[in-house]
């Protein structure tokens, strides 16, 4: 089954993660969210997190500015026929002059545009999407959902 995410987002212990799925039957792209306020997987939360270096880096922040940045969520969309990524990461700084943090929406990039995403982006967006499924597929904080009872 051929899948690719649209929307992950991750907010006071809520995991939204918005998807599509290829049907056999039509062969268009059927849609799906999925929102669970199960806790998932270490793994998933260090794929978002190693997400930051593309804040600093697409945004051209100084490396002092990741204390208290947290990438909240990715927004991903495919274009053409190839279905080529794009894609825009959601970052909130924490700062002391406020009570809420500053919002950062990096610009879009593809794969393909220009400027466009780096190799190095694209595979953390790759790992991001296989731990979001694997979420989507039960592996979560507390063990996997849909194993057999022994």
């Amino acid at each position: 089954m051929e899948r690719r995410l649209r929307k992950l987002k991750v907010k006071d212990g809520k995991v939204t993660i918005l998807f599509e799925q290829l049907s056999e039957a039509t062969g268009l792209w059927d849609e799906y969210a999925f929102t669970c306020w199960e806790k998932p997987l270490p793994e998933l939360g260090d794929a978002l997190h190693d997400l930051v270096v593309d804040v600093l880096a697409v945004c051209r922040l100084p490396d002092g500015y990741r204390s208290g940045l947290k990438v909240a969520g990715v927004s991903c969309s495919y274009a053409g026929d190839d279905g080529d990524l794009g894609a825009t990461i959601t970052a909130l700084k924490t700062l002391g002059t406020a009570n809420s943090p500053l919002v950062l929406n990096t610009p879009y990039l593809s794969v393909t545009g220009d400027p466009g995403m780096s190799d190095e982006m694209e595979a953390r967006l790759a790992t991001l999407e296989l731990h979001a499924f694997a979420y989507v597929d039960g592996r979560r904080a507390q063990g996997n959902l849909f194993e057999d009872a022994a």
